[in-house]
């Protein structure tokens, strides 16, 4: 699926699709992490390509990440670094307006924010805090990334905050993850009110 060959890469996923949406899903247990991250390839590779079917791989490769995220069995097992590598890529497609170009843009920015909430919601929530804390600190004193990039990793977080509540009922968040992270973002960052919406998640801790 990671391949640059378009045609290859696009006869993959329908492949892996077909997987998807059958009892040998199960199967792909002990392989979500690869095959996240090379449809994390597969958004890189797309976000530096013109190829005419450009259109066609980007919505199978989100139509694929969606069916994924209908499985719990399958969203538990992403781990914290592809998942933060995986919103990484969603959040820098929305900022960078690389889908702008294309005729589809308001259908795609709808399925890529309804992508990421998916991705939070329904994956192991400790990960998902963790990957977002990650993105956050990697946010301080980098020019690199632009202003709307932290804004959109903000409102994720944001988004986490209102939930843990309801999360930490059925399903016991591992804080001893968690807390370390927070603490490594509080060292580093300047600016007020993400520091006090960092901190309050400590106090939802406490």
């Amino acid at each position: 699926m990671g391949n640059p060959n378009l045609e290859a890469a696009l006869n993959a996923m329908a492949q892996i699709e077909t997987v998807l949406l059958s009892e040998k899903r199960n199967n792909l247990q002990d392989h979500v992490d690869k095959f996240v991250t090379q449809l994390v390839n597969q958004l890189i590779f797309l976000n530096n390509s013109n190829h005419p079917d450009i259109v066609s791989c980007y919505r199978l490769n989100f139509a694929l990440l969606m069916k994924l995220y209908n499985y719990p069995e399958l969203s538990c097992k992403v781990s914290e670094g592809v998942i933060k590598d995986v919103i990484h890529q969603l959040i820098s497609l929305l900022t960078e307006k690389k889908l702008e170009m294309y005729d589809t843009t308001e259908m795609f920015v709808k399925v890529v924010n309804c992508l990421v909430l998916r991705i939070l919601e329904r994956s192991e929530h400790t990960a998902s805090t963790c990957a977002l804390l990650k993105l956050l600190y990697e946010t301080v004193n980098n020019d690199s990334l632009l202003p709307l990039y932290q804004e959109l990793v903000m409102k994720c977080i944001w988004r986490v905050l209102k939930r843990i509540p309801e999360w930490d009922e059925v399903e016991e968040l591992d804080y001893d993850r968690i807390l370390p992270d927070v603490h490594t973002f509080l060292k580093v960052s300047t600016d007020h009110f993400v520091r006090f919406s960092v901190i309050y998640l400590l106090f939802l801790f406490d």
